[in-house]
């Protein structure tokens, strides 16, 4: 991610693209780029999920708490799609923000038999 070691440059470009997105549905849909595609398979969930936890966390902020507020609902497929992150991304932390802010996805995710150790070893892996 070009930005990721420059968080006030990183935060100029999220909010350039924050008002093109209208609404969550906007986040899991492909991005048509007229250069490069973007990382992340031209979504910017895909983004958000291949990004460093630091530039994840600046875009679970911007896209998700910031519009949403402090607890919000996700559809059913949306927090399918986190719950899929979850195992694909485990050392991505912002991803448990998510988690921490949706009853849906916490609901869900406290019921599987690996999330604590799922939190747990990415936590480890952030203490280094």
């Amino acid at each position: 991610i070009r930005y990721a070691d420059r968080p006030e440059r990183l935060h100029e470009v999220v909010d350039k693209i924050a008002h093109r997105v209208r609404g969550v549905e906007d986040l899991f849909t492909f991005c048509p780029t007229h250069g490069e595609p973007l990382p992340g398979g031209g979504t910017i969930w895909g983004l958000l999920c291949e990004s460093p936890p630091l530039v994840a966390g600046v875009f679970v902020r911007r896209f998700f708490t910031e519009r949403l507020g402090g607890d919000f609902a996700l559809l059913e497929s949306h927090a399918d799609t986190v719950l899929f992150a979850l195992d694909e991304y485990p050392d991505n932390l912002a991803l448990f923000e998510i988690v921490a802010r949706c009853r849906r996805v916490r609901e869900q995710y406290s019921e599987r038999h690996d999330g604590l150790f799922h939190a747990v070893e990415a936590l480890r892996k952030l203490r280094g």
